[in-house]
């Protein structure tokens, strides 16, 4: 059975919608960070900053020790995934005796 040219048409069109819908806020979220704040803080605002800066970085990586905390997050999470993982095989192993 083919599929006829409007049908594929309308596929594409909301492909290309829910590609939007997706990607829509990250390319904001990024594009935003390279604004200055009175740009980002305009009323009407530009999908392209006029321009570009790169304060809002130093601020995260050298002021507000990003990389620390981002540190901390990750022998948090990672200690917490080891534990849960030998605690579930443990209790896996237990299980599967029991039958």
């Amino acid at each position: 059975m083919r599929i006829g040219w409007g049908w594929k048409i309308m596929g594409f069109a909301i492909l290309a919608f829910y590609l939007v819908w997706t990607v829509g806020p990250f390319y904001w979220m990024a594009s935003t960070s390279f604004k200055t704040n009175k740009e980002m803080y305009t009323a009407t605002p530009t999908l392209w900053p006029t321009q570009f800066v790169l304060d809002h970085y130093y601020d995260i990586f050298v002021r507000m020790e990003f990389l620390l905390h981002l540190r901390n997050s990750l022998i948090v999470a990672v200690s917490t995934t080891v534990i849960s993982f030998i605690v579930g095989t443990m209790a896996g192993y237990a299980l599967a005796r029991l039958a």
